[in-house]
């Protein structure tokens, strides 16, 4: 949380002066579905969120936008560590632990990095220049609420 207050910090003058910006902050489908016993950092990713949302209202008027993209399971140095370490742990493969993580997923399959960029980038451009104070999510379905 501190990282994303700060950085905020570092850029929101020269984004308040230049009347535009783009603020996107990048959490976790946690926070539409929160991780059991992820207990602390479940708390911490809402409070970005409730944070960002209160931002978003504050700055609208600057031209700025705010908004918090949320992935799941995506492709990442970090899930692939984690799957390998499981697949050693179990002594199952790499490609069994990856399906099985995936069955939970509607779309049966991880994300890849390019489709959270797209997301990003679409936020960052002036085609979103009307969407603020928004949670996405890039979870390939998984997340269970509506919001």
């Amino acid at each position: 949380m501190m990282s994303a207050l700060r950085m905020t910090n570092l850029v929101l003058p020269q984004m308040k002066e230049a009347k535009w910006g783009r603020i996107i902050n990048i959490s976790s489908v946690s926070v539409k579905t929160p991780v059991n016993n992820l207990f602390l950092s479940n708390s911490i990713r809402l409070g970005v969120l409730g944070w960002a949302k209160a931002l978003s209202d504050e700055v609208g008027k600057d031209g700025i936008t705010v908004n918090t993209v949320c992935p799941g399971s995506t492709r990442t140095n970090r899930i692939t560590s984690l799957f390998s370490e499981t697949a050693k742990q179990t002594g199952q493969t790499f490609e069994q632990i990856e399906e099985m993580s995936a069955q939970s997923i509607p779309l049966k399959r991880i994300g890849e990095p390019h489709e959270l960029a797209a997301l990003v980038a679409f936020l960052a451009s002036e085609r979103a220049s009307y969407m603020t104070g928004l949670a996405i999510q890039v979870d390939g379905g998984s997340a269970r609420g509506y919001y």
